[in-house]
């Protein structure tokens, strides 16, 4: 039988939390708080599903949805939160935190959460092109080649999509571009023959300049810089 001591692993990242007024406690009597840093609050949601299963303790699926669905491309996030996901209820402490977690997941979705949407206004206006034609040099890491391609690409706030183009012996294609935090995203190709890629860029302030890599299931690894041309 597996030792039933895991449950303990929370108190060692209490130190990630800011001390809030509520009645939940953990073991070492603080309080419920902010998580900081997605690792620990990858643990916490795992925690709390546990809480779930088999203890009857949860709250709102939104709030657990939210940060899965926030930091689903976080290596961080998954390391926590998967620290939970072999466990059985011969793991679980007495009494377990779930009190405590679950209080503290929600006052980071209340107060961590909605302070960060209130920092990008909503009704400021987004960027927008519209049918716009770029030029795109792809370097063939691989094959040591070099094509340039010319294509229309649209853009409305975060994603921008090109029209179909001709990639590489007579394949068609088509990118979308997802711009994330900074000046950084990532992009995904797909090809009416089942083919594709993905992987990152960077862009500049203008949106006119975009440089990445990544790789392709058709020509491996790839580099590019797309420009627009007016």
């Amino acid at each position: 039988m597996k030792t039933v001591i895991r449950v303990s692993v929370l108190i060692a990242i209490a130190g990630g939390l800011v001390a809030c007024q509520t009645s939940n406690k953990n073991l070492k009597g603080q309080e419920p708080g902010i998580i900081f840093g997605e690792k620990n609050l990858g643990r916490f949601v795992g925690y709390s599903e546990m809480c779930a299963q088999f203890t009857g303790n949860r709250i709102d699926n939104k709030i657990i949805n939210h940060f899965r669905t926030k930091y689903s491309n976080s290596s961080e996030f998954e390391a926590g939160y998967r620290h939970f996901i072999n466990y059985t209820q011969y793991d679980w402490a007495t009494p377990p935190e779930c009190g405590y977690v679950n209080g503290s997941l929600k006052l980071t979705y209340a107060k961590k959460e909605a302070l960060s949407q209130k920092s990008y206004p909503t009704k400021a206006p987004k960027f927008v092109l519209k049918d716009t034609p770029h030029l795109l040099t792809v370097t063939w890491v691989d094959k040591e080649t070099k094509t340039t391609h010319s294509f229309n690409l649209s853009q409305q706030g975060k994603e921008g999509q090109t029209e179909e183009f001709i990639v590489d012996d007579n394949r068609q294609c088509r990118v979308v571009f997802q711009f994330k935090r900074g000046n950084r995203g990532i992009w995904d190709m797909t090809c009416k023959d089942g083919e594709g890629g993905a992987g990152s860029f960077l862009f500049n302030a203008d949106h006119n300049l975009t440089t990445g890599s990544g790789k392709t299931t058709f020509a491996g690894s790839i580099a590019f810089k797309m420009v627009r041309a007016t």
